[in-house]
């Protein structure tokens, strides 16, 4: 197949769940099919008008991949030379209107990746301006109405993008985003006696991840513990000892760190208002941490109640405070769910996800 990827390609290894996926995706995708990736001049301190206009430049990558940042006017006439038979806008991103100008003359098919709901995050946890906020609803607005496809994370997602949008049942698909190998199990062992710990990956600041709902819980905790938050923490709003509870914050780290930081740890908590998937955490799962995550977390749709982990109402703290601790005070109980947390590395590594992208390929051509 010829497939034409258009978003974000990080290069670095400090990825966004979103640019995780389109390059987990596009390079597994690179080993079966003839697939180019195209992105834009993002970065306005670094390339000027020109280059966003005319730009032309071949990314260079270890495996030698087809990766094209080019300027707007280079976009169509490079889509009608190369010719796809599947257009793949795996991340937002409003340059990509264009593949949609590409098919009204072709017999293209398109796909988009809805990540997140854009108008609705603008809104809701977004400090952007009323002119970009305009930008993102027409494209997200043509990207809803004219894909052939629409690749949903959750129901619960689904649910936020139909109040916004007429969307067609024949256009939806349900996927699951991936888990990098180097996140899966290596069977630890828990170190007795010790303090069991937490972990919240995420900015206490920001909305979407509602750390407030998990501070305004935690003097209820009964047993000693650590909190880990990894990401920006507000010191100024936020104490560093609660109740039985000891916060510590720590920085963000490349994948190979987060692994080893992580390898000890006990329990993982997603107390977010909004999450489409959390790739995080799906890969604490892997890892052998019990999740406590909210309903309005996507990946709560792959866990089973007390099986291989633990879902509260957004905004419950007595529920949050019990499955806690439940957790700190049975021992047996952590580790049993947290060996069967593991098994979903088994169903998220991206072979398999990329396995259920190419049945949605190969059911459109």
């Amino acid at each position: 197949m010829k497939i034409l990827y258009i978003g974000r390609y990080n290069q670095s290894e400090e990825l966004t769940g979103p640019e995780k996926v389109a390059k987990r995706i596009f390079h597994e995708s690179s080993i079966e099919n003839e697939a180019v990736f195209i992105e834009y001049f993002f970065d306005g301190s670094q390339y000027g008008i020109l280059q966003k206009l005319f730009g032309y430049d071949s990314i260079k990558s270890a495996e030698e991949l087809k990766i094209y940042r080019l300027g707007l006017l280079r976009i169509l006439p490079f889509i009608i030379k190369f010719s796809p038979q599947i257009i793949h806008i795996i991340t937002f991103e409003r340059f990509s209107v264009l593949a949609y100008l590409y098919k009204l003359f072709s017999k293209v098919k398109l796909i988009y990746n809805v990540h997140g709901v854009a108008v609705y995050e603008n809104e809701k946890f977004k400090n952007i301006s009323s002119s970009l906020q305009k930008k993102d609803a027409v494209c997200e607005k043509i990207f809803m109405k004219r894909s052939d496809k629409l690749l949903f994370l959750s129901e619960y997602q689904l649910s936020i993008a139909r109040k916004l949008y007429h969307i067609h049942d024949s256009n939806i698909e349900f996927i699951n985003n991936g888990i990098d190998e180097g996140f899966c199990s290596k069977n630890k062992n828990a170190e007795k006696n010790k303090t069991p710990t937490l972990v919240f990956i995420g900015d206490s600041e920001r909305k979407d991840k509602d750390f407030k709902f998990l501070y305004s819980s935690l003097d209820k905790i009964e047993h000693n513990c650590t909190l880990y938050i990894i990401g920006d923490f507000n010191t100024g709003i936020y104490k560093n000892e609660v109740g039985n509870v000891s916060i510590i914050p720590v920085k963000k780290m490349n994948k190979g760190f987060l692994v080893n930081f992580l390898s000890d740890k006990d329990i993982f908590i997603s107390s977010s208002y909004y999450d489409t998937f959390s790739i995080a955490a799906a890969e604490c799962m892997a890892l052998g941490l019990v999740p406590i995550v909210t309903n309005n977390t996507g990946i709560s749709k792959l866990i089973e109640e007390g099986t291989n982990g633990f879902i509260v109402n957004h905004g419950d703290e007595n529920e949050l405070v019990n499955k806690i601790n439940l957790l700190l005070e049975n021992d047996n109980l952590r580790s049993e769910v947290a060996k069967r947390a593991t098994e979903i590395y088994k169903q998220l590594n991206w072979k398999n996800i990329f396995s259920s992208y190419t049945k949605i390929y190969k059911a459109m051509i």
